[in-house]
């Protein structure tokens, strides 16, 4: 997913995964201007770290920077490793 530097996502809602898929990002590129607010708490994603977030909770993105903002975005079926991972913190929450 690329945003564009001076471009910002409104805050909403994703309802296309269910308990059974999970949505993972890797920041490839980023800048300290950017802005990914979860629940009105704002995350901070750096390069080549992987995130799970949940998606059906309400996000925005906001990039200020002079930058693109690019991410890796899986969209995972939970199977027992990837269960594993996610329930021992390997993984940011």
């Amino acid at each position: 997913m690329k945003l564009t530097a001076g471009s910002k996502i409104k805050e909403h809602q994703d309802y296309d995964l269910d308990e059974v898929e999970v949505r993972i990002h890797l920041p490839i590129f980023t800048n300290e201007k950017v802005s990914f607010f979860v629940n009105n708490l704002k995350m901070e994603m750096k390069e080549g770290e992987c995130y799970y977030l949940r998606p059906s909770d309400p996000h925005r993105v906001i990039n200020e920077g002079e930058t693109d903002r690019i991410h890796l975005v899986m969209d995972l079926k939970v199977n027992d490793w990837l269960q594993e991972l996610l329930t021992t913190n390997h993984l940011e929450k």
